[in-house]
C-alpha cells in the first residue's frame, strides 16, 4: 500500500471513529453542514485514488473492495 493510499486509508478510518463517537452529540445544523462537507471530502479524494469494485463473497455475502487507479 503506497503511501498516499496509507494516508486515505487512515483518514477513513479515523473520520469513521470520529463519525460514530459525535454523531449523537450534534445537533446543530452548521456542525451537521461541516460534518457532512468532510466526509464528501474525503469520500471525493478516495474515489480520485481508488476505484471501487462489488463482489460476492464465497458465503453469499455482497463485500466492497478497491483497486488504485
Amino acid at each position: 500500500m503506497g503511501l498516499g493510499i496509507r494516508a486515505i486509508w487512515e483518514s477513513a478510518k479515523n473520520l469513521l471513529k470520529l463519525h460514530q463517537r459525535l454523531l449523537p452529540e450534534i445537533t446543530s445544523q452548521q456542525g451537521l453542514q461541516i460534518f457532512s462537507s468532510s466526509q464528501n471530502f474525503l469520500k471525493n479524494l478516495i474515489k480520485l485514488y481508488l476505484k471501487e469494485f462489488k463482489f460476492m463473497t464465497n458465503d453469499g455475502e455482497q463485500a466492497i473492495g478497491f483497486w488504485v487507479t
